[in-house]
């Protein structure tokens, strides 16, 4: 039996097989966590929680996209509350929805809290922060169990921004990049544009495997054309910040682009590394595609 680190008898219970532990995620329209399921023979997995006041009909469907590729993440199913046999919204789900700690950190879901003035705001400023108008006026215990969808997903435990902190982590990056080209030329291939590709967005298996996640704000092109071009050139674009983050925990954008720093020498970033960043953005030509992205990354590496 695979033993779950963190496992116990509290009681929160997602259907007759899958017990939610621990809050791990937050991003504002949603609420990560870590569940098990099937209590015989553990296994986990991870549970995203949408937040009905600012998550459309339409992001459910983006984020329930599911790919067959080692380098995404694993979209298994989409459920409503109702679905799962609840008739009323249970206390700790809603809790969960309601916690944002600033700083995130991971907790068990027993730990939930959030301030009262904080219940029904963060939607709110979200929308206002995007410039849109407010999704719903309903509160979240005004939502019934067909109005709360959860999505069930391969569980990957590491964010890509907490390995990059461990000592040696830089030398993995080519590596982790490829792994992320390779991810995002799947999704091209198949007509689908990521648009929020960053380093919060990548997890990593306990094996080390790189996997994109988070295809809330991902967009079709059912033809291609110039447009489908351009914006899969904004993926590229972000492909091109998030490895520069990687090399060098900044972003690229507050950078002058005429001049390769001393400051990167100095932290052992290479002049064709900063050159394979500067044309991901677009710095007087690009990248036409991800794959592209990975033959200049791994030429330079041999």
């Amino acid at each position: 039996m695979k033993i779950i680190q963190g496992y116990s008898d509290e009681i929160y219970q997602l259907g007759a097989s899958i017990q939610a532990l621990d809050h791990i995620g937050s991003g504002g329209k949603s609420a990560i966590v870590r569940a098990v399921v099937d209590k015989s023979t553990p296994q986990e997995l991870a549970i995203k929680l949408l937040d009905p006041r600012c998550v459309s009909a339409d992001e459910r469907v983006q984020d329930n996209r599911k790919f067959s590729h080692p380098n995404l993440l694993s979209i298994e199913k989409l459920f409503n509350l109702r679905y799962l046999g609840f008739e009323h919204i249970p206390d700790w789900y809603r809790r969960i929805l309601n916690c944002d700690p600033n700083p995130f950190e991971s907790h068990p879901i027993a730990n939930c809290t959030a301030p009262s003035d904080n219940l029904q705001r963060v939607p709110e400023l979200i929308n206002q922060a995007l410039g849109l108008p407010p999704t719903t006026d309903k509160t979240l215990a005004e939502f019934g169990p067909d109005e709360l969808f959860v999505l069930v997903m391969e569980y990957c435990p590491i964010p890509l921004s907490q390995y990059m902190k461990y000592p040696g982590s830089l030398n993995e990056i080519p590596r982790i990049l490829t792994q992320v080209c390779a991810g995002l030329t799947a999704m091209h291939d198949a007509g689908i544009i990521h648009r929020d590709l960053h380093i919060e967005n990548i997890l990593l298996t306990n094996e080390g495997e790189a996997k994109i996640a988070d295809f809330g704000s991902s967009e079709r092109w059912e033809e291609p054309d110039s447009r489908s071009k351009a914006r899969h050139r904004e993926d590229i674009m972000s492909l091109g910040l998030l490895a520069f983050e990687l090399a060098c925990g900044e972003n690229l954008l507050e950078y002058d682009w005429n001049d390769y720093d001393e400051t990167l020498s100095e932290r052992n970033v290479p002049k064709h590394f900063w050159d394979i960043c500067m044309k991901a953005v677009g710095y007087e030509s690009m990248f036409s595609s991800a794959a592209e992205f990975s033959l200049a990354l791994q030429a330079q590496v041999k």
